[in-house]
């Protein structure tokens, strides 16, 4: 080996081969980039998006991941996106990992691609860091449903397309693996030569076998024959030859800057100032990138990056450190994010070092925010970690942790926090008497949750705030739902048989308290349910004022139409029950009106809330076709709902399986459910279980079981007057008493009347028979006159795939001509029928 010139080891490299495999990149939706640590995957799509950026004036997004956090990849995925024109809406974009989420995403993206026309590069690197089924799912529908102008890549050292999509991909996929990236003899001795090194033949078998082509090895081993006059033959790793060609001549002062920064995802110059303490620190950097490949500058100009390989490395080193040098730099770390309000690395690093009061006040600024980055498990441990004279030392961070601790059902250790918060204020000379009772007050408010779902025993708690409090609630945040997704209150609030009198009244008197704790969170309330109770019981005149009422409440509250449609949404779901039995006229294109509203909105739960009143009232009406698919198919959990929710989303979902006549389906899952619905308990969600059950048992041809079951729901329903859920079940009629039965009659004739004529309104030609379910409600939607657009945010399906639909429906059915002939032509198919 004889050096040319000054060898230059961070010269980077392109073989003319691999420049021709990265040109292909832009004819493709998706590109997989997957081989192993160190092959040159980030170094070759940077020389590919530097090349198009200039060429044709690219906007590239680059997305770094540094953990398996699914929260702090979206952090990173909405910073990429920050100079977009979309940056707001991303920004208060959760992610996407629901079906309404996903349309939501996609059609947002998709209206900023299609008002800018040139090419868009979504570069994720480091992929196999995360590997979340999620974000792999959100990857593929990028891949599939974008616009053209948009590309995505994804390096990765495994493979992360599932089979399956490879396959429905097709050539929308390119996959780039080791092979592509592995250098050959050739370029070898091409990527020598540009360094200023020549090698003989044996040298180059030497360096090849060694290698394998394997591009960061190759630099090591040349690093390591100009220093020394050997390749590292001996080393078993790459670590141990980074060791002994990187970083065994260091000087004291270079390995303690590199240990400064190993701990850092990525380094700005003022960061490397504040960590290393040196202020000649971007100097450092500046002369560390000149001498080695293995850090470098990012495409900011602004911000450094230490390759995983050194980062591993130094990080070893890191570890052999004493306990005490080690918590100096963490704290260091923690300081600096915490400063710069990087809320969930600040805590992991208050963590690692063993600070408590640090990580506790953390968590009081950020309000348990990014608290949703870790798991219940690993919080439990951080506070069961911490001592308890610490804790007491910041009784806001435990007020904080109890609020986490009740989402996460962690009921027992919330009392055990609330025990540490209470001798924490009594005993405290810190605070005055004013804030003290406003502590006490917000611990009250905190607790109410735990006498959920029963009315009187939680408005004690907030009337006890109330008498405390001399300002509104800080530990709890009127922005979110206050249904938890569910589109009933009356659901969610009937704790007791005979009781519900007594309940809706005590909702009358007790809301105002909770009102005045949290600035009106959930106004109106109170009027949705004593209107549901009404249509239950067939007061419809009653109900009708009460719904009113209910509904002006919630529209008066300005500046969060978002939280207040929620309430809205459940005085939907009560308008549909009333037009179900015929005392309010049949709403008219109700689905698409509500989407058209929420959809502003970009929340996912909203449309969960909204989908589910549409599931209890087509598969009542029997429009089963027009059930939300991801219900008719029971993906409950793809929805993501909070658990107070889950019980009428479940009761919803059984009574789809009814109209579809999977009765034993309905019968296999009693226990399952009668556990579900006594966990608060539900008396509403009972009620229709023992109906639903009562009638699958008569269709099974079961009649002393259907009997049991109407007992069973007689004696839930009777003592309040509630008839109407009997209306729905004609086939129960035989089996009531001759008062219960008079009373249903009316009601069950106006259900009757209102789904016959229906019937008469949807009857579907024969010739759509050869359809699959989705194929038919595309169909029927294209005759009601719904345009592409309107038929892809009805089913939460891209526009390309609505088209697929479409041209499989002509197929099938023989239609010719133009697409606007073969449209009529589809009209007019079901307009003879």
């Amino acid at each position: 080996m004889r050096p040319e010139q000054a060898p230059t080891f961070h010269a980077q490299y392109m073989s003319e081969r691999i420049r021709e495999t990265l040109r292909t990149v832009k004819n493709h939706a998706l590109t997989s980039v997957v081989a192993p640590m160190g092959y040159g995957k980030t170094t070759a799509i940077n020389w590919y998006l530097e090349n198009e950026k200039a060429s044709l004036d690219a906007t590239v997004m680059r997305i770094s991941i540094y953990s398996d956090n699914l929260m702090m990849f979206w952090r990173q995925f909405q910073k990429a996106f920050s100079s977009t024109e979309i940056a707001d809406s991303i920004l208060k974009t959760d992610f996407p990992d629901t079906r309404a989420g996903l349309y939501f995403f996609m059609e947002m993206i998709g209206d900023y691609l299609n008002e800018n026309k040139k090419i868009h590069y979504i570069f994720i690197d480091d992929y196999h860091l995360l590997m979340h089924p999620s974000v792999t799912r959100f990857i593929i529908e990028l891949a599939e449903h974008a616009p053209d102008n948009l590309r995505t890549i994804v390096a990765s050292r495994n493979v992360f397309v599932p089979h399956k999509s490879v396959i429905e991909l097709g050539n929308r996929l390119y996959m780039i693996t080791k092979n592509d990236l592995s250098l050959n003899h050739t370029e070898i001795l091409s990527y020598c030569h540009l360094c200023g090194v020549t090698l003989d033949d044996p040298e180059l078998e030497a360096l090849y076998a060694l290698s394998e082509g394997w591009f960061s090895g190759i630099c090591l081993c040349l690093r390591s024959y100009a220093q020394n006059g050997s390749m590292p033959l001996s080393c078993e790793s790459i670590y141990d030859m980074m060791d002994e060609v990187l970083l065994s001549d260091s000087e004291e002062s270079e390995m303690e800057f590199l240990l400064s920064l190993c701990l850092a995802d990525e380094i700005s110059e003022d960061m490397a100032v504040f960590l290393s303490g040196r202020k000649d620190a971007p100097a450092l950097l500046s002369d560390a990138i000149s001498r080695n490949s293995f850090i470098t500058r990012l495409h900011d100009n602004r911000t450094y990056r230490l390759h995983h390989i050194l980062k591993e490395c130094v990080r070893r080193t890191f570890n052999k450190l004493s306990d005490i040098k080690k918590k100096s730099y963490y704290i260091k770390y923690a300081n600096w994010y915490e400063d710069h309000e990087l809320y969930a690395r600040a805590i992991e690093m208050y963590r690692d070092a063993g600070e408590w009061s640090g990580l506790l006040r953390v968590i009081r600024k950020d309000q348990a925010m990014e608290l949703s980055y870790f798991t219940k498990d690993e919080v439990e441990a951080w506070v069961n970690s911490c001592p308890v004279e610490t804790l007491k030392k910041d009784p806001y961070a435990i007020l904080v942790l109890m609020r986490r601790y009740f989402s996460w059902r962690l009921v027992p250790q919330m009392y055990e926090l609330k025990s540490i918060f209470i001798d924490a204020v009594t005993s405290s000379d810190t605070f005055e008497a004013e804030e003290k009772n406003n502590l006490l007050g917000e611990c009250e408010l905190v607790m109410s949750f735990t006498a959920y779902n029963d009315i009187e025993k939680m408005s004690e708690f907030h009337r006890r705030a109330c008498e405390l409090m001399n300002r509104p609630a800080m530990t709890m945040s009127n922005r979110g739902t206050w249904t938890f997704g569910s589109p009933s209150v009356l659901a969610m609030f009937h704790k007791k048989a005979g009781c519900l009198d007594a309940e809706n009244d005590a909702m009358h008197s007790c809301m105002p308290y909770y009102y005045r704790l949290t600035d009106d969170h959930g106004m109106g309330a109170e009027y949705m349910m004593e209107a549901e109770t009404c249509v239950l019981r067939g007061e419809m005149n009653h109900a009708k004022i009460a719904l009113r009422q209910g509904q002006l409440r919630a529209e008066a509250a300005t500046g969060r139409q978002k939280e207040m449609r929620f309430i809205l949404l459940c005085g939907l779901f009560i308008k549909l029950e009333m037009s179900l039995v015929g005392a309010a006229k049949q709403l008219q294109d109700w689905y698409e009106n509500e989407l058209s509203i929420i959809s502003e909105f970009r929340s996912p739960m909203l449309i969960t809330t909204l989908d589910l009143c549409a599931a209890w009232y087509f598969s009542l009406i029997g429009e089963t076709l027009k059930i939300p698919e991801w219900i008719s198919n029971g993906e409950l959990e793809e929805a993501n709902l909070l658990f107070p929710a889950k019980p009428v989303a479940e009761i919803i979902y059984n009574q789809v399986l009814y109209a579809m006549g999977r009765y034993d389906d309905i019968c296999a899952r009693e226990e399952k459910l009668s556990d579900l619905c006594s966990l608060f308990p539900y008396v509403y969600c009972q009620l229709y279980l023992e109906l639903q059950l009562a009638a699958s048992f008569v269709h099974l041809d079961m009649p002393d079981k259907a009997e049991q079951h109407v007992k069973k729901a007689l004696e839930t329903a009777i003592p309040d007057r509630l008839i109407i859920p009997f209306a729905f079940f004609d086939e129960l009629l035989p089996y009531l008493d001759r008062k219960t039965k008079e009373d249903v009659s009316e009601w069950s004739l106006g259900y009757n009347e209102v789904r016959e004529n229906n019937k008469m309104m949807i009857t579907i030609p024969e010739a759509l028979n050869e359809l699959t379910g989705q194929e038919l409600r595309v169909a029927l939607l294209m005759t009601d006159g719904k345009k592409n657009k309107d038929i892809s945010r009805t089913l939460f399906l891209s526009e390309g795939t609505i088209k697929q639909y479409i041209n499989r429906i002509y197929g099938k059915l023989g239609l010719t001509g133009t697409p606007a002939e073969k449209r009529e032509q589809l009209i007019m198919m079901v307009s003879r029928s």
